[in-house]
């Protein structure tokens, strides 16, 4: 009977099995032709690669003599898939910083902590290592965005476009010192059995 019991559930045990196997930051894997981290990745390196090299960073150390502040500001996804943009943000924001050109300084969502422990560190921290407030140092310009798709589909292919468009809006004025743009199409095919 045990015998029996066995040769029934050694099957089923197999089914079960989940294989998982690591890949490379660069390699390309994707299954669905929905966004995934090879978009993310392309969108920051040709952001970050794009941001660097034009003249806005050199017109503003020419005027003021020092480095442009940066604040990452929102980043809107108007495609009809959920995406987390700061899976490509905060790798610009971390270009920007280790590129030593420009600053950046805390956003909208981390402001708010930093100055909750300010107030901590104030109220129990020895005098010496009492930090002053109002000591943040304002940002000149704001990095914006917005992400868009379009889906065309006929029967079970679909071309997937995503543009992703981000600003650099100098505060002060309102005027747009950078914008750069990329544009993603991938072709999605549904496989049929036996071809």
């Amino acid at each position: 009977m045990f015998k029996y019991l066995l040769i029934l559930c050694l099957p089923i045990a197999f089914i079960g099995c989940t294989q998982v196997d690591r890949i490379g930051e660069k390699d390309i894997v994707d299954y669905s032709g929905n966004w995934n981290n090879t978009d993310s990745r392309m969108v920051a390196e040709e952001m970050i690669k794009d941001s660097l090299e034009q003249y806005w960073i050199t017109e503003f150390f020419k005027s003021k003599k020092t480095e442009p502040v940066v604040i990452i500001g929102s980043v809107v996804n108007n495609s009809a898939e959920h995406i987390n943009v700061q899976t490509f943000t905060k790798e610009i924001e971390r270009a920007f910083v280790n590129s030593r050109k420009i600053r950046v300084v805390a956003n909208s969502l981390e402001s708010p902590e930093l100055r909750a422990e300010l107030q901590k560190i104030k109220k129990h921290a020895r005098a010496d290592t009492i930090k002053k407030v109002k000591q943040e140092t304002g940002a000149d310009f704001i990095l914006m965005g917005v992400i868009n798709d379009i889906v065309d589909r006929e029967g079970g292919n679909r071309v997937q476009s995503y543009q992703v468009n981000l600003e650099l809006i100098n505060l002060e004025n309102h005027e747009k010192s950078w914008i750069g743009q990329k544009k993603i199409n991938k072709v999605v095919k549904k496989r049929k059995f036996g071809f």
